[in-house]
């Protein structure tokens, strides 16, 4: 906005607001009196405009004013008050050679009855008194969230203490051989002698913003496993885990996941799976970013759940992801379904060609399988192979 101005550019300006509001004057902000120009070679009365100082019941408003106005020199300050009259006032900074002005543009209207100007100052006390209960709400609000946030880290950091949570595995399986290539861990919750399967509680931990703490217990856990292999001189298999995308993007993420695997070199035997509906999709370059580190440390990752409420297949590639799980939700009624058939084999083909491994998931009958291995899946995951077990379990399984 323009405040820079030449005498008489400034004079016709004046003129021409004198048309629109009931009082136009300019401030001196230094001598803090009302006047028009003050350079030595111009009178201090020009045209119609005339100086002189202000009231002292005038003084303490214009004090405010002239500080508001100079907080935000390039826009106009608007002020409404009541003395008898109310009076409208917009005002701006003004600067005229090297002499500094406030330009008043005032305009009133009479309050006819005292009433009006009562009722006005108790809609005011309403509005003043509502907006503070509003804040004061919010504040309120904010406080129970964070303390409910606390309490909730509390009650699920005792719960891992107590043991409360453990693992289950379910085995991958290559269609040719029907052996196991890989498990993938999955957590359980004893809680007052009732088993919970996963559905029951993440998408809970997820909304209180606590799943971090299961992601890396689910993590420690299965180092802790495959540490066991490699004292025992056992044969190491590939273990994938779940993590959100939460946990992922967190400030200290990569600080925790370096002291649970304490610089081992059994990073590349773990898979981290991220659910495709949990990526929000506004960052997914900053999810990449840290999908690359990962992988530069050595851990595989995988898209799960692809398919299951969409299928965002830039995503495969978006993300340099070493696997893609199908959802079971596109298999159901794979026999019948000659359109799925050909998007699956178009799928299997398209990340053949990149060396992106392929999983279908919810394999429940042979007849599944048999159609699937048919149009070129390889590897397989589900009830009809075995539901998630112990570890004893499957070793006598397989």
């Amino acid at each position: 906005m323009k405040h820079d101005y030449e005498i008489d550019e400034l004079a016709q300006e004046m003129d021409l607001l004198k048309n629109t509001f009931d009082i136009v004057r300019l401030i001196d902000i230094v001598k803090q009196r009302q006047c028009v120009f003050a350079p030595d070679s111009f009178q201090m009365e020009y045209r119609k405009y005339k100086y002189g100082f202000m009231h002292p019941e005038d003084y303490n408003t214009h004090q405010l004013m002239l500080r508001k106005v100079l907080q935000n020199k390039t826009t106009y300050t608007q002020f409404k008050f009541f003395k008898g009259e109310m009076y409208y006032i917009v005002a701006k900074y003004i600067r005229l050679g090297n002499l500094n002005f406030v330009l008043e543009l005032i305009s009133r209207k009479k309050i006819s009855e005292q009433k009006d100007h009562e009722k006005y100052k108790e809609e005011m006390k309403e509005l003043c008194d509502y907006k503070r209960i509003k804040i004061e709400r919010k504040r309120l609000r904010k406080k129970e969230s964070e303390e409910d946030h606390t309490s909730e880290l509390k009650k699920l950091a005792n719960s891992i203490e107590n043991n409360e949570f453990y693992l289950l595995y379910q085995p991958k399986i290559e269609n040719s051989s029907r052996c196991v290539i890989g498990l993938e861990a999955l957590i359980r919750w004893k809680q007052n002698i009732v088993l919970n399967s996963a559905e029951n509680f993440i998408t809970s931990f997820e909304e209180n913003n606590v799943i971090h703490l299961i992601d890396y217990f689910v993590l420690k856990e299965v180092v802790n496993q495959i540490k066991k292999w490699e004292q025992q001189n056992k044969k190491i298999i590939p273990i994938s885990i779940n993590m959100c995308c939460s946990t992922l993007l967190r400030e200290d993420f990569f600080t925790r996941v370096s002291q649970i695997i304490e610089n081992n070199t059994f990073a590349d035997k773990i898979e981290i799976e991220i659910t495709e509906r949990n990526i929000p999709l506004n960052r997914v370059k900053e999810l990449s970013i840290i999908v690359e580190k990962l992988k530069r440390v050595g851990f595989r990752i995988a898209l799960d759940d692809f398919g299951a409420n969409s299928a965002n297949f830039p995503l495969i590639f978006e993300l340099n992801l070493n696997t893609l799980k199908i959802d079971k939700s596109m298999v159901v009624k794979i026999e019948e379904n000659i359109k799925m058939q050909k998007v699956l084999k178009d799928i299997f083909s398209t990340c053949k060609a990149f060396k992106i491994e392929v999983i279908v998931e919810g394999i429940e009958e042979k007849g599944q399988l048999d159609v699937l291995t048919k149009i070129g899946s390889e590897l397989s995951q589900g009830y009809y192979f075995s539901k998630p077990a112990a570890l004893s379990t499957i070793k006598e399984k397989y």
